[in-house]
């Protein structure tokens, strides 16, 4: 007869390995409902089982309880208010120059000549222009 402790060891062993045919198993059969619920073109069924074995909690719908439009829509500004935040903290410091000279690039507005070459090399690139 085996000592206390070896039975707790063997009894703990065994219960481990139970356990882990049980979820291996547990997992198998959620990847063939899976497999069956893609096949079948089944997405719905297919991402509700996934969301099942991650774990995922499922989206609340946005309902916003008020007694009337205007109190509904003052709800609204404050969620959307807290959801985004502040504004940032920008401090007012003079920016850095990273380059030292201008790059050489046009700044005005483009030229029709401009326009219809782009217009052109694009066309061309697509097989359009003659």
């Amino acid at each position: 007869m085996l000592p206390t402790s070896k039975k707790v060891k063997q009894a703990k062993k065994d219960l481990r390995l139970s356990y882990e045919q049980e979820q291996a198993a547990y997992v198998q059969s959620k990847i063939d409902e899976i497999k069956s619920a893609a096949d079948n073109k089944q997405s719905a069924l297919a991402w509700k089982t996934v969301n099942e074995i991650s774990g995922r909690k499922k989206t609340t719908k946005a309902k916003i309880k008020a007694n009337d439009q205007a109190e509904r829509v003052s709800k609204w500004k404050d969620h959307f208010q807290n959801l985004l935040g502040n504004p940032p903290n920008v401090l007012n410091r003079p920016t850095q120059k990273i380059f030292e000279n201008e790059l050489d690039i046009k700044k005005g507005p483009f030229t029709m000549d401009e326009l219809e070459d782009v217009l052109k090399k694009s066309a061309e690139s697509k097989g359009m222009w003659p």
